[in-house]
């Protein structure tokens, strides 16, 4: 075996470990986001109008009595959080799902975003809050 052979086959291994956990992490994720009552959340999300989503995100799924309440009950390994993006897509919020430990790979997610508007939270604005946290240390 020559040595590119040596390098090669450890990333193959590699890269199909990742493969297999970002595919069932992204199963994981699509079983939760289709379940019945996540569904209807996104739907009363989606009947209001684009502008107030970001409340809504905000006070109903990041809010695990309010989740509960419309009888959603996250997986503990999965999570729900705002992202931001430095080209400023509309999003709204995503879920997460971090891989093992050790693979070349952190974590899947998948965004929700608004069709159109403003995104639920600016990058420009993330990155200060970040940085006036990190002052505060």
């Amino acid at each position: 075996m020559n040595e590119t052979n040596q390098l090669e086959a450890p990333m193959d291994r590699a890269n199909a470990e990742v493969e297999q956990a970002a595919r069932a992490a992204m199963r994981d994720i699509t079983d939760f986001a289709n379940t019945p009552e996540f569904r209807s959340v996104l739907s009363e999300m989606w009947a209001i109008a684009p502008a107030r989503r970001a409340d809504f995100v905000v006070d109903v799924l990041l809010n695990a009595k309010e989740l509960a309440a419309r009888g959603v009950t996250i997986p503990q390994d999965l999570t729900i959080q705002r992202s931001t993006f430095r080209d400023n897509r509309p999003t709204l919020f995503c879920i997460v799902k971090h891989l093992p430990p050790g693979l070349l790979w952190e974590k899947v997610t998948v965004t929700f975003d608004n069709p159109s508007g403003e995104p639920a939270l600016l990058y420009k604005d993330m990155v200060r809050d970040i940085e006036s946290t990190a002052d505060m240390l």
